[in-house]
C-alpha cells in the first residue's frame, strides 16, 4: 500500500510538472523531464539490484555500483589491525551513486524552474505589450472620433500625446 501510494504521488508530481511545461511551452522543461525520468530509472534499477545482490550473489543485470568498504573496526582499533572484525565493514558505493542521482535531480527540477520562470517572464511581458498596444490604439481611435465630431479638447490630447511619449 506504502508502495501504491509513493507511485500515485510521483506520477501526480511528473503529470503537474509536465502541464506547466506544456502551459509555458518550455522545450527546456520537456527535455528535463525526460531527463528525471532517467535518472528516477536508474535510481530504480539500483535500488532493485541491491534488495536482491542480498539473495542473488552475481547477476550480469545488476546495476553497476562502485565498492568502497568502509571498515569501522579498522579506523577504530589501534594501529589499523583490527583483527576478525576488520573483515566486516559497510559498502558506501551505492550510497554515493545515490546522492549523485539526488543530487542530479535536483539539479534537473531546478533548470526545469528556472526555464519554466524565464517561459512566465516571457509570456507576462508580451501580454504587457500587447495591453499597452492596445490601449495607445484605444486613445487614437478616440481621438479620431473626437475629431470627427468636431469635440476638441486640446487639453486632452496634448495629454495623450504626452502619455503616448512617455511609454
Amino acid at each position: 500500500e506504502v508502495a501504491l501510494v509513493r507511485l500515485e504521488m510521483y506520477s501526480d508530481r511528473r503529470k503537474y510538472e509536465m502541464k506547466r511545461c506544456n502551459e509555458y511551452e518550455s522545450r527546456v522543461g520537456y527535455f528535463g523531464i525526460f531527463l528525471l525520468f532517467i535518472i528516477d530509472f536508474l535510481g530504480l534499477w539500483m535500488s532493485i539490484s541491491i534488495l536482491l545482490s542480498w539473495f542473488v550473489t552475481r547477476s550480469r543485470y545488476f546495476f553497476p555500483t562502485p565498492s568502497i568498504p568502509i571498515r569501522p573496526a579498522e579506523l577504530l582499533s589501534p594501529g589499523g589491525n583490527a583483527g576478525e572484525l576488520g573483515k566486516y565493514g559497510i559498502n558506501v558505493g551505492p550510497m554515493l551513486v545515490s546522492w549523485v542521482f539526488r543530487y542530479l535531480n535536483g539539479k534537473v527540477e531546478n533548470m526545469i524552474g528556472r526555464d519554466c520562470a524565464r517561459q512566465l517572464r516571457k509570456k507576462h511581458k508580451k501580454e504587457k505589450e500587447d495591453l499597452k498596444r492596445a490601449r495607445k490604439e484605444a486613445r487614437r481611435e478616440e481621438r479620431r472620433r473626437r475629431q470627427e465630431f468636431g469635440d476638441t479638447s486640446s487639453e486632452t490630447d496634448m495629454r495623450d500625446d504626452l502619455e503616448d511619449e512617455v511609454w
